[in-house]
């Protein structure tokens, strides 16, 4: 099982686009046409577009380029369910 640091809320009304929800800047992941996209905002207005072939990777992305806000209790190594 993978855990995340992020933790992303799909938009009502939309059909893939997801915004995170625990993050300090404005992170958007949304479902294109053969790619999914990320967008980050940060206070100062910049924005980063980037293009990666799975949901997955543009999370693990978005993790990496911004900050968020975790539980103190979380381990984010990846877990191997024995059981």
């Amino acid at each position: 099982m993978t855990r995340y640091i992020s933790e992303f809320q799909l938009m009502p009304e939309t059909r893939g686009t997801y915004f995170g929800v625990n993050c300090y800047s404005h992170v958007a992941i949304t479902k294109e046409i053969g790619c999914w996209t990320l967008m980050i905002e940060n206070d100062d207005g910049k924005r980063n577009f980037s293009t990666h072939n799975t949901f997955h990777e543009a999370r693990r992305e978005a993790e990496c380029r911004t900050s968020w806000e975790v539980d103190m209790n979380f381990n984010p190594v990846k877990l191997l369910d024995n059981g």
